[in-house]
């Protein structure tokens, strides 16, 4: 049980206490609270704003008096009064501290206050914990989620239940939210374990410092809840002298109210929480001393790209120009710095190691440098805006308490013992902050290096090996106690025993040896299975035919997992397996779902100013607009202002038919009210609960409905708290934040399920990553391979900042990089193995020679080996012909929209859909560029210069007057441009924009050069801008050689603008098999199927288009 369910038990038990007959039925909450006095004996009355004790807010519980005062700036038993009433009988019965008064705050009551990066870390603190748990109390008083769910199916909406019942609209929704969309869920306290002897031991270590080695399933939790009870109760520390930190919200919850139902005395006065809330409290505490306003405000991944952009123009860089668009290549830069301020890099050492370590690539070499700049900058708007980042919630603590730890004593000092969960998930700063907290004080960490899956290689798994080292200062000359714990209480001994032998076969053997662990349950009787198949395809059908035997064999959906390494494996094992009848748990990228386009095409109806949006609404019946209307209304609000924006919606133009018209009205009943400035929390509430758009039949209890339901609440509570303080929040805004999103790659997925999901009997499909802190009675580990899970590095490998993050500027080396490389992949698989309680299958196809996981190659094995010949499980892809009247010619820049995806080509180019977002300024100058050298080279201008000064105000590019900075960038790059236009013409170059042919269709190449070859043969020369993208550029262009209308033996060459970089295109044998051929066959045909892929992330269609996995 969690705190927050604990808050929900008490509110029901305080009804029922209050309205025996009327617990679980409707009652008005002025009714309900009239019977606080006489049966809690507690006394309510309303007092001038002035009042001392109310300290600035709107309401105060005075313990001692028993009473709770309201000012009387609210009016007195109305909703809000109500609302305030409810909170604070919440910190009556859930706070453990009983302090003798609680202020409460109507804004923090009815709002999301702050930034959603404060809010994702205040949650994680004790005193925010406090009040979220008093704000559930209040409204699981005033509204049981069982009621609101009895006014909703009886078709009232929260308006008229809050009118109906006296209670704040902001209570109803969230209750009415939570009734509808989460299923009903019983959750019981578990009581604490007795401890084994080597809990015990762990739990009773007398060292300074001690490191408890926790492998999976031997209880590193319950040690960690008996080492607090033995300080406590044993050896009579006083709790607040107890310090307790992990890393994520759910261990803080789960860890805070095990510490209460273990009985500790005075368990409320211990510091628990995460990280970063402790850091967030020491921060506000001494704001002062830091320059910080004491509100302080915490920027998140979004927040510092949107800011870095703005002030771009403040810097001088060589590598980045601002004629490329900055999201493109910044989110790395934000990345890398991120990482260098976790490994206590600062600015000026960064800088320092650039110039003093040189590279022979100059390209990489200027690049480091700009990131240097680009660091330097960050850290100034950090300053300037007296903001702090993620990390500086750490690290200044840290910094701080090194130099001087006196101004901070008040705080840090009245901690004896520094407790640790999770440690092997550290960073450098995380480190450093643990080593002045302990200073002279007892520290003590659990963790297991084997389950170090969740951090960015680097120098921070060398500080996890060496605890030792880090606190040998610590330990007062006595030495470091190691204590593992032996026994496994998840798993099997069967289960057990092939784990052992992972993680034996592990290249951390050598060094550290894996600690012996034995199974307190025993054998099952139960061997695992290792299924293997000729073709990747068929593991799905393996694993579908796996899970149904063991629910036929007892064992629920509900009870097996599906874990892969790969996001995209994720994806596709959901995908096909729900398809083939399996119920899957699996929620994804949000905006990718389509219950969730629907509710953003709806506002981009409202947004936009052609609605476009009408096409991602087909798949609704009663939004469905012909195509033929669709076009009425995109031509209406290309040339009328009072067509845009969904004016249309209340006055439509005419030329529409009859079923345009209905589809109209139906709009206008459902969004007519909103408009472009209206609040997102309030729309997407009441589309959800007032019209029940999306929602699946009340009668429907299938897993799939009740997924679309939990996507549906996650999606609306991400609304809630993603702009900060809702009233500033508008749908313009929201949807704009949404593509800045989309544009970077912060997507909304693999989002933690609800609790109340653990009712479903669904198969729940994620990622090992994911899985971590999870067990299972059946585990299918999906996919397993030498590349997700062997020693050596893999064939593919994941986008990443080595280049201008290298493990030297860390204090590391790039052996040190690639041998934690592969520690973490050796981890992936020990973790995702340990998951299993009972029954474990891992899949893997034998194919290539040396593919499978070299982990499984031991002797005498620990598990079965079967062999899967049975069906793949396949789901038909719609194929749609003669979408549109094909040209037998198109430019090679709309071929590689098509070949990429053809729907994208039929959006953008057919039905001639464009993006609402403005084009943004670097991308109008690139083409400036680029326009100003084509006619520099085709000799329609003498000079390139004033070929860009002509484009820059055919373009309306600003001045270089008024953003000098980016006329410097596209002077230069059109010098370097000018450049390479000179090298290629002294090599006899002649501007040419030649053809090329595949299947039968004619493409116009990009334009470039025609350099006379050897043997009469003829280089193309192709001048492309940057090098961004070369890798699917040169795929989609390979196949064209052959066909490239150019005497003698020819060849293509890849020149850039902004790099010296040349790229020769070769070609290819078996052009039928190729991605551009087979593309020109379907073109010819008037296909239109989608392809999804990682481009859907950043397509301007992506909320219109259906085609989306799972």
């Amino acid at each position: 049980m969690n705190p927050f369910q604990r808050a929900r038990n008490e509110a029901h038990a305080t009804r029922a206490n209050l309205e025996p007959s009327l617990a679980h039925a409707a009652v008005t909450a002025k009714d309900l609270l009239h019977k606080v006095e006489s049966v809690l004996n507690i006394a309510i009355e309303q007092v001038p704003p002035s009042y001392a004790d109310l300290g600035g807010g709107t309401a105060v519980l005075q313990r001692e008096q028993m009473f709770i005062y309201v000012s009387s700036e609210v009016d007195a038993w109305s909703a809000e009064f109500c609302g305030l009433v409810a909170h604070e009988l919440g910190h009556y019965f859930l706070d453990a501290a009983k302090p003798a008064t609680t202020v409460a705050y109507l804004k923090t009551l009815l709002g999301s206050a702050g930034s959603p990066a404060v809010l994702k870390v205040e949650a994680y603190g004790a005193r925010e914990r406090q009040e979220l748990q008093a704000n559930l109390f209040a409204r699981e008083l005033l509204l049981p989620r069982d009621v609101a769910r009895q006014f909703a199916m009886a078709g009232k909406g929260p308006a008229e239940t809050a009118t109906e019942l006296g209670i704040p609209l902001e209570f109803v929704r969230q209750q009415m939210l939570d009734g509808l969309l989460l299923p009903e869920a019983t959750v019981t306290a578990s009581p604490l374990s007795e401890p084994s002897p080597d809990q015990l031991a762990a739990a009773r270590a007398p060292e300074r410092a001690a490191n408890v080695v926790a492998g999976p399933g031997t209880g590193k939790t319950t040690t960690l809840i008996h080492r607090v009870k033995y300080l406590v109760e044993e050896k009579q520390v006083h709790p607040s002298q107890i310090l307790v930190l992990t890393f994520t919200n759910k261990a803080a919850f789960e860890l805070v109210e095990r510490l209460r139902n273990a009985g500790i005395t005075d368990a409320s006065a211990i510091w628990a929480g995460t990280f970063h809330s402790f850091g967030l409290e020491f921060l506000r505490k001494y704001h002062q001393h830091f320059s910080f306003d004491s509100n302080l405000h915490v920027s998140d991944f979004i927040n510092s790209m949107t800011t870095m952009v703005k002030a771009l123009p403040q810097v001088e860089l060589t590598h980045f120009l601002r004629v490329e668009d900055p999201y493109d290549w910044l989110g790395p830069v934000v990345s890398g710095i991120t990482r260098l301020k976790e490994e206590l890099v600062t600015p000026a050492a960064y800088r320092y190691f650039v110039k003093e370590n040189k590279v022979e690539d100059e390209e990489l070499q200027q690049k480091r440098l700009d990131v240097a700049t680009l660091f330097e900058l960050y850290e100034t708007l950090l300053k300037e805006r007296q903001t702090v980042d993620f990390v500086d919630l750490i690290s200044k603590p840290a910094y701080a308490l090194r130099e001087d730890r006196t101004p901070f004593a008040e705080l840090v000092d009245r901690f004896e013992y520094v407790l640790v969960d999770e440690y092997q998930d550290v960073t450098r700063a995380m480190v450093e902050l643990l080593r002045q907290l302990a200073y002279k004080k007892h520290i003590w960490v659990v963790g297991d290096v084997r389950q170090a899956i969740h951090h960015w290689r680097g120098a921070s798994l060398k500080s996890l090996l060496k605890f030792e080292t880090e606190f040998k200062a610590h330990a007062g000359g006595t030495a470091i106690q190691r204590y593992p714990l032996t026994y496994n209480r998840r798993s099997s001994q069967e289960v057990v025993d092939l784990t052992q032998q992972i993680g034996r076969e592990h290249v951390l053997q050598s060094s550290l040896k894996l600690d012996e662990v034995f199974a307190t349950n025993g054998a099952s009787g139960v061997m695992p299975v290792v299924v293997s198949s000729s073709e990747s395809d068929a593991i799905l059908g393996a694993v579908s035919e796996r899970i149904r035997e063991l629910q036929a064999s007892g064992v629920p959906f509900g009870h097996q997992a599906i874990l892969c390494r790969k996001t995209s494996d994720v994806e596709r094992a959901a995908e096909l397996l729900e398809h083939a009848g399996i119920p899957i748990i699996y929620i994804g990228d949000l905006t990718a779902r389509a219950e969730v386009k629907h509710l953003l095409c709806l506002i981009q109806l409202l947004v936009e100013r052609r609605p476009k949006a009408l096409i991602g609404l087909s798949g609704i019946p009663a939004l469905n607009m012909p195509l033929a209307d669709v076009e009425v209304l995109l031509n209406a609000a290309e040339n009328d202002l009072t067509f845009q924006r969904g004016r249309w919606i209340h006055s439509p133009p005419s030329g529409m038919s009859s079923r345009g018209l209905e589809v109209t009205a139906n709009l206008r009943k459902l969004i007519g009210k909103f408009q472009h400035g209206s609040n997102p929390w309030t729309f997407i509430c009441d589309l959800l609960l007032e019209q029940h758009l999306g929602l699946p039949s009340f009668a429907d209890t299938s897993v799939r409905a009740w997924v679309t339901r939990i996507a549906l609440w996650q999606f609306a509570y991400s609304v809630r708290n993603g702009d900060g303080e809702m009233k500033e929040a508008r749908l313009s805004r929201y949807l704009l934040r949404q593509r800045l999103r989309q544009k970077i790659g912060d997507s909304q997925g693999q989002r933690e399920l609800p609790p109340e999901a653990g009712v479903l009997d669904g198969v729940q499909v994620m990622t090992v990553h994911g899985s971590k802190g999870l067990e299972f009675e059946a585990v299918h580990v999906g996919f397993v391979s030498s590349d997700s899970y062997g020693s050596q590095a893999p064939s593919w490998s994941p986008d990443g900042i080595l280049d201008i993050v290298p493990p030297e500027v860390l204090g590391s080396s790039l052996d040190d990089y690639k041998f934690e490389a592969s520690v973490e992949r050796n981890n992936l698989l020990y973790v995702a193995v340990s998951r299993a309680k009972r029954h474990l299958y891992l899949y893997q196809d034998t194919k290539f020679r040396n593919s499978t996981a070299p982990q499984l190659n031991h002797y005498p094995k620990k598990f079965q080996l079967k062999t899967y010949t049975g069906p793949t499980i396949t789901k038909a892809k719609s194929v749609s012909s003669g979408a549109f009247a094909q040209p037998t010619a198109i430019t090679f820049e709309d071929f590689y929209i098509y070949a990429t995806c053809s729907l994208r080509y039929w959006y953008n180019r057919v039905l001639e859909l464009q993006s609402e977002s403005d084009i943004d300024t670097s991308l109008r100058a690139r083409w400036a560029v680029m326009d100003a050298l084509k006619a520099f080279s085709s000799r329609v201008k003498s000079a390139p210069e004033s070929a860009l000064e002509d484009e820059w105000i055919a373009r309306k590019l600003p001045s270089r007057l008024e953003d000098p900075s980016l006329w410097r960038d596209a002077i230069f790059a059109l010098r370097r441009g000018k450049s390479q236009v000179r090298a290629l013409q002294k090599r006899d170059g002649t501007f040419a924009q030649a053809s090329a042919v595949i299947g039968g269709l004619t493409l116009q190449m990009p334009w470039g050069f025609r350099i006379p070859g050897i043997d009469g043969g003829t280089e193309y020369a192709i001048l492309r801008f940057s090098r961004r993208g070369i890798s699917e550029y040169t795929t989609i262009m390979k196949p064209l050689l052959q066909g490239l209308s150019l005497p003698g033996p020819a060849s293509i060459s890849l020149h850039h603008v902004l790099s010296d970089k040349t790229d020769a295109i070769p070609g290819t044998r078996a052009i039928e098999m190729t991605k551009s051929y087979k593309a020109a066959l379907r073109f010819a045909t008037g296909n239109n199927s989608p392809a999804v892929g990682n481009h859907c992330t950043r397509c301007d269609f992506s909320t219109i288009c259906p085609y989306t996995p799972v």
